[in-house]
């Protein structure tokens, strides 16, 4: 993949604070990236596995499933798609 080629691709940002979400969608669509932002990993699975989600921007504390192990998730239905 060539270094331009990110810049089509599209943001995940995940958090459960809303104004943090805000914020990080309003700098990256300024700098002219695509962004989905969502407070639910759940749905954040859901649209990981319709879309090609390059890049990932996740919390780490937020409940009931926090970043890590959405990030586990995401990471195993990779693998099995191989």
């Amino acid at each position: 993949m060539e270094v331009g080629d990110i810049w089509n691709r599209l943001f995940l940002v995940v958090d459960d604070e809303e104004n943090l979400l805000l914020l990080l969608y309003e700098i990256l669509s300024k700098e002219g990236y695509h962004v989905k932002t969502t407070t639910n990993a759940y749905e954040a699975l859901d649209f990981v596995d319709q879309r090609d989600v390059r890049v990932a921007i996740l919390d780490i504390r937020m409940y009931p499933v926090d970043g890590i192990a959405l990030l586990a998730e995401v990471k195993s239905d990779l693998l099995q798609l191989r």
